[in-house]
């Protein structure tokens, strides 16, 4: 555990009494909460172990830099950056901002020797603590950015479903995959490929099955992780009655382009019956 001098800790215990007796009443829990503020800092501040240093004592730039986090518009917050933060009542923000205020006057009084004289100096350079007040009224979410977000989640939605399907019907311990008689509904396919896809759907899938770093209970679709899903590399181009499969992936997850090639010699005779357990015969319905 990391130990502070005594300046630090006692900034740090008076943090720790304030948060608890100012920010959390009863009448707070009432409230709607309408102030957005950047989650980052935010969770140092409530961890109450940081002296958070290297924010209060740099006087010329404010403790909360919200104008920064603006998306490409300057209208209001991208949705991605949005759900980073936090939403306050308007007394918790007031009190969150002086609270970052009074510590940052402590640091640096005690930082500078002739305490009055530095102040004055210096009060005209002071950055307030926030740059920018977001409130849900205001500045939260740009619409153009909101709405093309929608559409990207939605992309990806759709392509991790699909993925998380295959990999499910494609399971040889699945009741859905049955072994049947060729005809000129099924394609057989084979189980080296089948199992390369599969590990290779898993392992485009699992970013998305994590939040915050912690892995979910089950491969069930996500809704908090899917903005960490990307199958940008792997790719599936149909034309006409033949699928192409495209991995930009490592030798060892790369897939048979040809799906078959394992199981089929160069002259592309009809499958000899001692390969039957070396396909997978699926029925297209």
């Amino acid at each position: 555990m990391v130990e502070y001098n005594q300046d630090a800790n006692e900034r740090l215990n008076q943090r720790r009494l304030a948060i608890t007796s100012m920010m959390f009443s009863d009448e707070e829990k009432r409230e709607k909460p309408e102030f957005w503020v950047e989650g980052s800092t935010l969770r140092r501040f409530f961890s109450a172990v940081d002296p958070m240093d290297d924010l209060l004592e740099k006087i010329d730039l404010p403790i909360l830099r919200h104008k920064a986090l603006l998306c490409e518009h300057k209208i209001g917050l991208h949705p991605r950056v949005a759900c980073r933060g936090k939403l306050l009542t308007k007394k918790q923000f007031n009190q969150y901002s002086e609270l970052l205020q009074l510590e940052r006057d402590k640091l640096i009084s005690k930082q500078n020797k002739n305490i009055n004289t530095e102040l004055n100096d210096t009060a005209s350079v002071r950055a307030p603590v926030c740059d920018l007040v977001i409130q849900n009224a205001s500045h939260l979410f740009c619409k153009r950015c909101a709405d093309t977000y929608k559409v990207v989640l939605k992309a990806k939605f759709d392509r991790f479903s699909e993925l998380n399907y295959l990999h499910s019907i494609l399971d040889p311990k699945s009741d859905d995959v049955i072994s049947i008689e060729v005809d000129e509904r099924t394609y057989a396919v084979s189980k080296a490929f089948i199992t390369g896809l599969r590990k290779v759907a898993l392992k485009i899938m699992k970013p998305a099955l994590s939040i915050d770093g912690r892995p979910t209970a089950s491969i069930d679709v996500p809704m908090k992780g899917i903005d960490h899903f990307d199958a940008s590399n792997f790719i599936l181009v149909q034309e006409e009655k033949e699928v192409e499969i495209v991995v930009s992936s490592t030798s060892k997850d790369c897939l048979d382009p040809k799906v078959n090639s394992k199981i089929m010699c160069e002259f592309t005779p009809p499958l000899p019956y001692y390969l039957k357990y070396t396909i997978l015969l699926i029925l297209i319905l």
